[in-house]
């Protein structure tokens, strides 16, 4: 075989994000205070925890992270805190990714104003009163696009009540169980409008 040349042992030096410790804990802190009502959630997650200086990156990164806090109280609600982030942040374009999560996190999109890719499933209520873009590569629970004025789009399935009170478009790929009594705007299911 011959000789073999001394590999030298190097320090391998991981550096991590200050700003997703920074987004981590707050997010922490923000699941501990939870009181189920959205608006107010939403608003304390915009004004509190939430910062311009946040990046695309950062989010995603943190979307990545999520997979430690699936067993917390309150998990599925997340898409608040998301949605806080993404539209305090001085950039337009982000991608979550949830197709490592075992659990669905509701209302990704929440009165979203950007342009908003979910690499994976969303739960229920994405992009409640979205005046942005929201698309969802996968499944997508009940109340897809509900307050929707901009773009919801699916790439798979959708849950019942799609497009309540929709001003804007709602595009399914896949199946929509029903569509909402009060569905408005247009809404396309497996590439035939049906509103």
């Amino acid at each position: 075989l011959g000789k073999q040349e001394e590999v030298k042992e190097s320090k391998i030096i991981v550096n991590r994000n200050p700003n997703l410790d920074e987004i981590c804990a707050s997010y922490e802190k923000w699941l501990g205070n939870y009181s189920e009502w959205w608006e107010k959630e939403y608003g304390k997650a915009l004004e509190e925890y939430a910062k311009q200086e946040y990046t695309k990156q950062d989010i995603q990164d943190f979307s990545i992270e999520l997979v430690k806090y699936q067993e917390r109280k309150h998990f599925e609600d997340t898409g608040l805190f998301l949605s806080a982030l993404i539209n305090k942040s001085e950039e337009d374009k982000f991608v979550i990714v949830t197709e490592h999560l075992d659990k669905t996190i509701n209302l990704i999109g929440f009165e979203n104003r950007k342009d908003v890719d979910v690499k994976g499933n969303a739960g229920d209520w994405a992009g409640y009163c979205n005046e942005g873009t929201v698309n969802v590569g996968g499944d997508a629970g009940h109340n897809a696009g509900k307050y929707n004025e901009g773009t919801v789009s699916v790439g798979g399935n959708a849950g019942h009540g799609a497009g309540w009170g929709n001003k804007g478009k709602i595009k399914v790929n896949g199946k929509i169980s029903f569509l909402s009594y009060c569905a408005g705007g247009e809404i396309y299911e497996s590439g035939r409008r049906i509103k």
